[in-house]
């Protein structure tokens, strides 16, 4: 089994500052989804509000082979909303609409049959939410639970918070793997030197790391090997979701990925392969075909 916690938001994409779709997401959501849709056992672990959207959500994960034993409802709050401006080069912009209703509550996760935990995003270091997440991670951790830490952090979320990079360097270190973006270090670090963001993951012990970069090659490390991978050219209608398709195919390889280098190369492609699938489409995870 594999479990994902983060939270659910509603995206609505915008091209040309027109609305062209509508979709139910958050990181580990989306991640979630297309490892149901593989066809692997999942289950994503959070909260939504019991309004129309927040039924709907949980209503279209039973509908692609995820669990929601584990997602809970919030009486009175509203869905959170996400909207997602679309550039020439089909990269967001996003502005976000939480309800801080739906943060802030604690998890009930039976690791007993459990292979990976993933996490991320800005709900893992929100305020309301480190303290919990954190418990998981510890509960999961006794169990033997290997733990996929994806930051997935932009600008606004660090401004003016300084413990938040606290949060993300103490996450890192507690991961068995960090996948990355670049993006994601450039804000971290402040830096855009790949000397920088290396010294900085080795700083915090991440001995298995994934470094992706759009359409720029993949990097990546396992203890002290490092690879390349490059990426194929696409026609790339939205990339919303693309680095969560990478760890959704990274972690449904199964758990020898992190355990054999063999094995994490070609998890690593796996999850390129479902990246490309997500660019590929309106939607922020891979097609149900897709899954093998």
């Amino acid at each position: 089994m594999i479990y994902t916690l983060g939270e659910a938001v509603y995206d609505i994409l915008f091209k040309n500052n027109q609305p062209a779709a509508s979709v139910h997401g958050g990181s580990m959501y989306n991640v979630a989804i297309s490892i149901g849709r593989a066809g692997k056992d999942v289950a994503f672990a959070g909260f939504y509000a019991d309004d129309f959207l927040g039924n709907q959500s949980r209503l279209f994960l039973q509908k692609n082979g995820v669990g929601t034993d584990c997602y809970r409802p919030v009486a009175k709050a509203k869905s959170n909303l996400a909207l997602a401006f679309l550039n020439a080069q089909m990269v967001p912009n996003y502005n976000f609409y939480r309800d801080e209703r739906l943060n802030g509550h604690p998890f009930e996760i039976d690791f007993s049959n459990a292979e990976f935990l993933v996490t991320g995003s800005f709900y893992a270091i929100d305020d309301h939410n480190f303290g919990n997440v954190l418990d998981v991670i510890e509960k999961s951790r006794k169990n033997n639970v290997n733990v996929v830490y994806d930051p997935n952090i932009r600008s606004k979320h660090l401004d003016e918070h300084p413990e938040r990079y606290e949060r993300i360097a103490r996450m890192i270190e507690l991961a068995d793997l960090v996948k990355v973006s670049a993006e994601d270090l450039f804000h971290i670090t402040g830096s855009k030197s790949h000397d920088d963001w290396k010294k900085y993951l080795n700083k915090h012990s991440a001995q298995k790391y994934i470094l992706t970069q759009g359409a720029g090659p993949v990097e990546a490390v396992f203890n002290d090997e490092h690879f390349i991978f490059q990426v194929p050219e696409i026609d790339v209608v939205s990339s919303v979701g693309a680095g969560d398709g990478f760890t959704a195919g990274f972690v449904s390889y199964g758990i020898e990925a992190i355990k054999n280098r063999t094995h994490f190369e070609l998890a690593i492609e796996r999850g390129i392969s479902f990246a490309g699938a997500v660019c590929r489409s309106n939607e922020n995870y891979i097609a149900a075909e897709n899954g093998n």
